[in-house]
C-alpha cells in the first residue's frame, strides 16, 4: 500500500497521516462528502495541535515541519500552517 506518507517516508522524511474523520473511511462520493461536513473545526485544530508537535518530537524527525494535502486536506494544510509552528506548507 503506497501513498503520500510511505512515499515521503521511503525518501528519508518522517511522515504522519493525521485522521480528522475519527477512524470513519469510504469509498461512496456522497459519504465522503458527509465525512468532510462532519469535521468540527475546533477538534480537528486540536488533533492537529497534538499530532504535529508528537511527530517533531518523535525519533526519526529531521526539527523541520511541514503540511501538506490536496482540496479539503490543503485547506487544512493552510490552517495548519497558520496555527502550527511549521516550516512549510503544501496546498
Amino acid at each position: 500500500m503506497g501513498g503520500a506518507p510511505a512515499d515521503l517516508a521511503r525518501e528519508g522524511f518522517a511522515a504522519l497521516a493525521i485522521d480528522l474523520y475519527n477512524g470513519q473511511v469510504t469509498a461512496d462520493a456522497t459519504v465522503a462528502r458527509q465525512l468532510v461536513g462532519s469535521i468540527k473545526p475546533e477538534e480537528a485544530d486540536a488533533t492537529l495541535a497534538a499530532w504535529i508537535p508528537w511527530l517533531g518530537a518523535h525519533p526519526t524527525a529531521s526539527g523541520k515541519l511541514g503540511a501538506m494535502g490536496w482540496c479539503m486536506g490543503g485547506a487544512w494544510s493552510l490552517n495548519a500552517a497558520i496555527t502550527q509552528p511549521l516550516d512549510a506548507a503544501v496546498i
